[in-house]
């Protein structure tokens, strides 16, 4: 795995887990990396980010694809919840179109409201 890692995760595994490596298992290792390389509320702080996080300016693809990043940097977060965070985020009109469109944030995918506020989105700027 050494041969994967760069910088601060490097240093850690050369200095801590290469004379010991047999006795890592692939999910200790990777809880070590992460351990060591960011700070202990690294996750605090994404989870508040994502909490005051909004389309604003954004368009709804770029809007989603950091608002999918976000989430992938605090795991632990179930589809619907991501999916409530999304709908929650969208500027005002494209979640009223979505609830027109009969989709609500407790019972619509990721796909189908990013599909739909790219579609009003389209529309609005017609």
């Amino acid at each position: 795995l050494a041969r994967y890692t760069e910088g601060k995760a490097q240093a850690y595994y050369q200095n801590v887990i290469a004379d010991d490596e047999s006795n890592w298992t692939l999910e200790g290792y990777f809880k070590a990396i992460y351990d060591a390389c960011f700070p202990s509320n690294f996750r605090e702080k994404q989870c508040r980010k994502l909490e005051r996080f909004y389309q604003s300016e954004l368009s709804v693809k770029e809007y989603a694809a950091q608002m999918y990043d976000m989430i992938n940097t605090i795991g632990g977060l179930d589809a619907r919840q991501c999916v409530v965070h999304l709908f929650c985020g969208l500027n005002p009109e494209l979640a009223i179109a979505c609830w027109h469109m009969g989709l609500n944030p407790e019972d619509a995918s990721w796909d189908e409201v990013v599909a739909e506020a790219e579609n009003k989105e389209i529309v609005l700027s017609s």
